[in-house]
């Protein structure tokens, strides 16, 4: 896409409940209308049985996007799964793409590690607005851009005549008189 995207406003705020790892965004900074991974670091090492993302702050049914059981290779759509939206890949990250308004908010992952029998729950803030987007070779922009340089360009020669106009009035050059 050629142009110059801005985003108006990008919130991110982390909160690790349990354990070490933390919730890393890909790109750092999404807009809306883009994608974002949420990518679980330092990558699992210890392979889970389970891991599940919910859109909340804690694994609430009613609120599970997706659960994956890793060993069986078995995916489970939750209540708030889209297709549209939501990919799931076997290191636990979680991709949502068409990132829309209603994308932000809290997501959980929970990660059921079996052979330290535990469960890890890592949180993280999603906040953002709509960006702005300026395109280089925008027609209107262009167009709009254009009258008004022209419309400019109109008043000051008007004001710089009336300028010159009062301040000169009737002036000598060279033995000639010139009147304006």
């Amino acid at each position: 896409m050629r142009g110059l995207v801005i985003p108006v406003l990008l919130g991110l705020t982390m909160d690790v409940t349990i354990g070490t790892s933390s919730i890393q965004l890909i790109p750092q900074h999404p807009v809306i209308n883009g994608s974002v991974t949420l990518s679980v670091t330092p990558s699992i090492t210890e392979t889970p049985y389970s891991v599940a993302w919910y859109k909340g702050q804690n694994e609430d049914p009613d609120r599970r996007i997706l659960m994956y059981i890793l060993s069986e290779k078995l995916l489970f759509p939750g209540p708030l799964y889209n297709v549209r939206s939501f990919r799931m890949f076997a290191n636990g990250s979680l991709q949502i793409t068409d990132l829309q308004l209603r994308d932000g908010g809290n997501y959980l992952v929970a990660i059921w590690k079996l052979q330290s029998l535990y469960l890890e729950n890592i949180s993280v803030t999603l906040a953002f607005y709509e960006s702005i987007i300026y395109e280089k070779d925008s027609s209107l922009g262009f167009t709009l851009g254009l009258i008004f340089a022209i419309i400019l360009g109109i008043a000051l020669m008007i004001m710089g005549s009336v300028y010159l106009y009062r301040k000169f009035g009737t002036q000598r050059l060279d033995g000639f008189a010139v009147h304006m």
